[in-house]
């Protein structure tokens, strides 16, 4: 597509691909060099039969993390690897035999095609250079001035979307194309080969096997653990087993016992005794001794970092082999793309593993109605839930997780040994003996974690069903039975270290000093550094209503929480920029969903004003919390404590004056807004704080 000045290709027709482009331009140059964010086998395969006639590609991409540790970017080297290994599976939908990978493969192994991911930096860079070839630039060169070589930069990634399906935006580079290629040059000198890496992945795929071979592989398979106890298949075969110190086995053996019992089992160890090992050695009996269908529910961030990279470590042909074995994020279950999916596991499923099972706590969540619905869906499920947190803001949170097993019948543990003829009766008991013990004082269940502790471990229900053990037992236990020396670190005294804010926060702290000093504009008096208008509806401020129908309780609990959401944002200021950022940035999103609930032609004007206004801000947090990681707000409101997301429904303009409301929240907004501002411009080379931890380290 052709402009005065521009020479652009958008695949917005098949003449017009980056595909097109690429093959036309491979007939004519013996080099290519391709910087994109992600690598996939589609980028290559989509200009097969012309990539052939170059002497040389180099493709240079990035790692998709933000921190450079040794450790996250192996991590991230497994994800770039899952990449490539998941690009070749959908290849197989359409390309069964996988034409033209056993050419990469081999290109690859001469060092024709080089990869190189650059860890310095988050890199997400898009160009194609390409270099005529010597006789074809001479030929050109007597009748035209033309440069060695040309670069087409924009948009599009080295995958098959970004050459030929997807809408993109990139414009041919002639006359600076020596500048684009000192460019890559350089970055191409600091990136890490990871060809080598790339190539296993391949191969695996492109490698030939005898019918024979196939014969007896399956023939072991079918008949692999047949005819043998569990225990022998324990002691000789298991792999996770003999990694298992003995109080992981018995929580693993007693969650066995339970689920078999009740189809529902609660691992709540401690943070850090060791519950994915327990899961894994869950995983690797029920897929692969019993063969039965399961699927593995983990929030995203760990899906990679801690399941899959041990997964992939112990027991990798449960991924890439032929067991009915299923990992999914919280956020599959509600995406439309996967109802298909979320379908079959519904109907196929026969046992289900969540990890960080408390996120499933809130029975009104979207989240939890959908995995509820799978549950009572098909055959009946083992459910076996992972959890250090079971209780939080009342034992309704664990009431909530049981019957996603009970399906809500409510007589569920009638029989012997329980003989519990209401779940929900048991569970008011609960909370009225917890509220004996705090006097009826209203705050949420975390705020009393010894009184719910006597509770909890006291009652019938929870020593039947729940696998619970503290720290001072898994050292006993480490010590008495396997005499071992691998015990928990003691800790050392804190030692104090002077650092600035100043220097860390530029005008970051200006910000956040001066928001204490505001004064409201029409009392002139002093204003909070944020109003939070949505925490305290019943405000004399806001409330319009009769306050003598309104609890005291109810109105001194609203106060707590401003306090307390306040005094969050000092604690995370003062624990680093991130976790600042973080905090202003959920607190953003639940503001924010206030306007858009009680949007209205009152006052749509302010709102869209404020929207139009803070467009960057809302942009960045977008992309950052619902596209780059595709989240749900659920899973944003997880990370924080539930007393950010409670708040008042359904507020009637009877009773309200919503407009106040709307005004006060967009002030609040204006000023998250400037914080989270001020921190896109923060470095972490700048941040004073983490050069003195680093010096103390050296010490």
């Amino acid at each position: 597509m052709v402009y005065q000045n521009l020479f652009i290709v958008d695949n917005s027709k098949t003449e017009w691909s980056v595909k097109r482009y690429l093959k036309d331009w491979c007939d004519i140059s013996y080099k290519m060099d391709v910087a994109t964010g992600y690598f996939e086998i589609g980028g290559l395969l989509e200009i097969d039969g012309k990539w052939q006639g170059l002497e040389k590609i180099r493709v240079l991409f990035g790692d998709e993390v933000t921190k450079r540790t040794k450790e996250v970017f192996e991590k991230a080297l497994i994800e770039i690897l899952g990449r490539l290994d998941n690009s070749i599976e959908s290849e197989k939908d359409t390309n069964e035999f996988l034409v033209g990978v056993p050419s990469i493969v081999e290109a690859m192994k001469n060092n024709k095609i080089e990869c190189r991911v650059y860890k310095k930096n988050k890199f997400h860079a898009k160009a194609y250079i390409t270099y005529l070839k010597q006789d074809y630039h001479l030929h050109l060169a007597e009748v035209m001035n033309i440069p060695t070589g040309y670069a087409l930069v924009g948009s599009s990634n080295f995958t098959k979307p970004g050459l030929n399906l997807n809408i993109e935006l990139n414009v041919q580079v002639r006359n600076e194309v020596d500048q684009l290629q000192e460019w890559f040059e350089h970055h191409w000198n600091q990136a890490e080969d990871i060809t080598p890496d790339l190539l296993v992945v391949m191969e695996k795929h492109s490698k030939e096997y005898s019918p024979y071979d196939l014969y007896l592989r399956s023939m072991y398979e079918y008949f692999k653990g047949q005819g043998q106890s569990v225990s022998d298949w324990e002691r000789n075969i298991s792999v996770i087993y003999p990694v298992l110190a003995q109080y992981q086995k018995d929580g693993y053996h007693s969650l066995i016992k339970i689920a078999n019992k009740y189809k529902g089992a609660f691992l709540c160890d401690g943070v850090g005794l060791g519950k994915t090992f327990v899961g894994l050695m869950l995983i690797e009996r029920l897929v692969m001794k019993e063969r039965k269908n399961v699927v593995l529910i983990v929030p995203a961030s760990a899906r990679i970092s801690v399941w899959e990279v041990n997964i992939r470590k112990y027991i990798p042909q449960i991924l890439d082999g032929f067991y009915s074995f299923k990992v999914i994020n919280y956020t599959d279950l509600l995406l439309d793309k996967n109802q298909n999916l979320m379908q079959k596991i519904a109907e196929q499923a026969e046992c289900i593993i969540i990890d960080e099972a408390h996120h499933f706590r809130n029975r009104g969540s979207n989240r939890y109605r959908k995995l509820f619905e799978m549950i009572g869906i098909g055959s009946d499920k083992q459910l076996f839930m992972l959890t250090a947190t079971p209780i939080n803001n009342s034992f309704l949170d664990f009431q909530h997780l049981i019957e996603l097993f009970t399906q809500r019948t409510d007589n569920y543990f009638k029989e012997p040994p329980l003989g519990i003829h209401s779940l929900a009766g048991h569970f008011r008991k609960m909370e009225k003996n917890l509220d004996e013990l705090i006097n009826n004082i209203t705050l949420d269940a975390a705020d009393f974690p010894d009184e719910v502790d006597t509770i909890f471990k006291g009652d019938n229900l929870v020593n039947e069903i729940v696998v619970q053990r503290s720290r001072a037992y898994v050292k006993k236990s480490l010590n008495v039975l396997e005499n071992s020396k691998v015990l928990f670190p003691n800790r050392l005294p804190p030692e104090v270290a002077d650092y600035s804010l100043k220097k860390s926060y530029g005008k970051l702290i200006e910000h956040f000093i001066d928001s204490f000093y505001k004064v409201d504009k029409l009392t002139k008096t002093p204003r909070p550094i944020l109003y939070l208008a949505v925490y305290c509806p019943y405000e004399k401020s806001y409330f319009t209503g009769d306050i003598n129908n309104v609890d005291e309780m109810k109105k001194g609990r609203q106060m707590q929480v401003v306090n307390l959401i306040r005094l969050l944002l000092l604690k995370r200021f003062e624990s680093s920029a991130i976790a600042f950022e973080e905090t202003c940035i959920k607190i953003f999103i639940r503001l924010q969903k206030f306007l858009k609930d009680y949007k209205n032609s009152e006052n749509e004007r302010i709102i869209g004003n404020f929207f139009k206004r803070k467009e960057k801000i809302i942009d960045y947090i977008n992309q950052k919390y619902f596209e780059e990681y595709n989240l749900e707000i659920e899973d944003v409101e997880d990370d924080l404590p539930d007393y950010v997301w409670n708040v008042e429904e359904n507020l009637s303009e009877k009773d309200f004056d919503i407009q106040q409301m709307i005004s006060d929240t967009v002030s609040d907004l204006e000023v998250l807004a400037t914080f989270i501002d001020d921190i896109l411009n923060f470095s972490a080379e700048n941040d004073d704080k983490l050069k003195v931890l680093k010096d103390l380290l050296k010490k």
